[in-house]
């Protein structure tokens, strides 16, 4: 089974697109009985290649679908289980719940 391409592989693999198609002379297409007229030189072109960008596994970010459902899941449990316990020591401590051996 084939592994995905991370985030940066491709961003590798699209500046390497980018260097080869800026790096590949212009094709010039020959008329037959004309002479090829060369442009006067004014400046030199400069081609600037960009350089790779260094990314940080720190920076980039993923995140489950399910990630946040799963946390209010388990965020109203969490609260529930709370009030419960609260309740509980409520009733016990008023005397409206009687248990032999708890006494507050």
């Amino acid at each position: 089974m084939a592994r995905r391409k991370t985030r940066q592989q491709k961003i590798i693999a699209e500046l390497r697109r980018q260097l080869s198609v800026t790096r590949e002379p212009a094709k010039s297409q020959v008329v037959p009985g004309v002479e090829a007229v060369k442009p006067t030189p004014k400046a030199e072109k400069r081609v600037y290649y960009p350089t790779p960008k260094t990314t940080s596994v720190k920076h980039l970010t993923y995140t489950n679908p399910y990630l946040a459902k799963d946390l209010r899941k388990t965020a109203i449990l969490t609260a529930g289980i709370v009030l419960g316990q609260l309740l509980l020591f409520l009733l016990f401590r008023q005397h409206i719940i009687i248990l032999p051996g708890i006494s507050y």
